[in-house]
């Protein structure tokens, strides 16, 4: 719900958290106390949230595109029995990946190179989606037939062109120095809260509060 948003908490040296956090953490708490969240931990990670897929009890996931490659290594038996549709509350983007260079590298140029390859071609961006199953962010490469082929793992379901229609509809994030601090306060208080029942708003006002203490040139 946050990343519906845009995912931003500050804009300027403004702090939005109780402003787009709240109505989310009310939803995490409401989903705990009717149990309709898993209660897993570690998510799809640890053993508890493994033991959840392998025996079929979960009944869908909120997951980033490339969960397509772990489904499909680690959750084999899965394959042919999902399928994908687009998140309630309109499209939304996050947990990106990118490449980096090194400051300690020799052959900056030749890395500049392969980046630009991987990043700003089509061809480099599908390559990515065919062997690492990363969906690109690079929307010439949208255009390629590869989109509108089925996929087994949804049961031959097109879903690279539907990535493709939310992510075009998907508001952009804009990121600022502060998101990890934020996220360090904000999340430990809604996980809290969830896990206790407590008050969500009391939750969501504590971590703007202690944002804005922590750094004293933005304000509420």
């Amino acid at each position: 719900m946050l990343a519906q948003q845009g995912n931003n908490l500050i804009d300027g040296d403004q702090v939005l958290i109780t402003e787009k956090c709240t109505l989310p953490a009310l939803k995490a708490v409401e989903a705990r106390t009717l149990k309709l969240d898993a209660d897993i931990g570690g998510g799809l990670f640890d053993g508890v949230g493994v033991d959840a897929m392998l025996a079929g009890k979960l009944a869908g996931i909120a997951a980033p595109t490339w969960f397509q490659g772990l489904m499909t290594e680690r959750f084999f038996n899965t394959i042919g029995k999902w399928r994908v549709i687009p998140a309630p509350g309109g499209s939304y983007s996050r947990y990106t990946l990118f490449l980096v260079i090194p400051e300690q590298s020799q052959k900056k140029e030749l890395a500049w190179s392969f980046v630009k390859y991987c990043c700003a071609t089509a061809e480099g961006q599908n390559t990515f989606l065919k062997t690492l199953r990363d969906f690109p962010v690079y929307m010439p490469a949208w255009t390629d037939p590869l989109y509108d082929q089925p996929v087994p793992l949804f049961e031959d379901q097109a879903v690279y062109r539907l990535w493709a229609d939310i992510a075009a509809a998907a508001p952009p994030g804009k990121a600022s120095p502060y998101d990890r601090a934020i996220g360090d306060l904000l999340f430990p208080k809604i996980r809290d809260a969830v896990e206790q029942g407590g008050m969500a708003e009391q939750a969501v006002q504590d971590a703007e509060a202690a944002v804005i203490a922590a750094f004293p040139g933005l304000r509420a």
